[in-house]
């Protein structure tokens, strides 16, 4: 297996609950060379994939979980993933938000990759309205892919 079919079926198996193939893959990939006048890269045409996905998802959950793939993506071209974090982490705000959550709690995997900045945010409260104005998370967390906190309904 060569490197590329290698990152091509990897990132396929992360991607295969938003209903995409290799066909699917190998369709923008052509569209993309075309477009090119040269051989799209595997990472230019799953930038285009997850674009495609940003305008067909249907609910916030999958629309959070293709930022979180653009955020890898990010991540592993050397790219900054802080703005498809944070565009994630609106879209869970606002649903907290309309399911009638007023007040939520930052959340984070409470391992050993958890940054400073993240464990001292660590189960701190916001009302929504002022998370979505000051977003304490995402950080510039020393995580490999980033920031991997989020937030959850606070009870009072």
């Amino acid at each position: 297996m060569t490197e590329d079919e290698a990152a091509i079926t990897d990132w396929l198996s992360r991607v295969t609950d938003f209903g995409v193939s290799r066909r699917d893959f190998d369709r923008h990939r052509e569209e993309l060379s075309k477009q090119f006048g040269a051989s799209a890269s595997v990472n230019d045409t799953m930038w285009r994939m997850l674009n495609v996905l940003i305008g067909r998802a249907g609910d916030a959950a999958t629309l959070r979980s293709v930022y979180l793939e653009m955020a890898a993506l990010a991540a592993r071209e050397g790219k900054d993933p802080k703005p498809y974090l944070a565009e994630g982490l609106k879209l869970e705000l606002e649903e907290h938000r309309r399911q009638g959550v007023t007040t939520v709690r930052v959340r984070n995997c409470n391992d050993n990759f958890v940054c400073p900045a993240c464990q001292a945010l660590y189960d701190k409260t916001w009302r929504i309205e002022a998370a979505l104005s000051e977003m304490p998370i995402p950080t510039l967390c020393e995580a490999p892919s980033g920031c991997r906190c989020g937030y959850s309904p606070a009870m009072r």
